[in-house]
């Protein structure tokens, strides 16, 4: 009180939600708090789903997620049996099947493309989903 008495200023007292922002500004603690429980219960479903989850300072970080499909399955048994793509395959690590690889799924790609096999089953499989999706 004393320092301030030197000084010309009027103090104005604004009541209840009026003062908006000594309001936010005393509720900051709250806030962070309720960030970090809510940051604590991401990374538990995280685990839950059994993804890798690593914990920095002001991050948390997702370091790898597989997604498996019965699809490629599907598809990985179907180019066994496709004559075209069994001759490719025969092929790689030549200059024919330069852009051809076939990945840690068992999967023939094409310029990281999968390769369908001549299968209707297969095609009639992908033209209904993009279908699906259109709608």
């Amino acid at each position: 009180m004393e320092f301030l008495k030197d000084f010309d200023f009027e103090l104005l007292y604004h009541p209840g939600k009026a003062n908006v922002v000594a309001d936010a500004l005393s509720r900051k603690i709250v806030h962070a708090s309720y960030t970090m429980v809510r940051e604590l219960d991401l990374v538990e479903q995280f685990r839950d789903m059994r993804l890798q989850v690593t914990l920095g300072e002001d991050v948390i970080r997702c370091n790898h997620l597989t997604v498996s499909s019965d699809f490629l399955v599907l598809i990985k048994e179907r180019q066994l049996s496709d004559p075209k793509l069994q001759k490719i395959v025969e092929l790689l690590g030549t200059e024919k099947a330069k852009d051809f690889v076939v990945g840690s799924d068992g999967v023939l790609r094409f310029r990281g493309r999968i390769c369908i096999p001549e299968d209707l089953e297969v095609k009639g499989m992908i033209l209904e989903e993009g279908v699906q999706k259109s709608f």
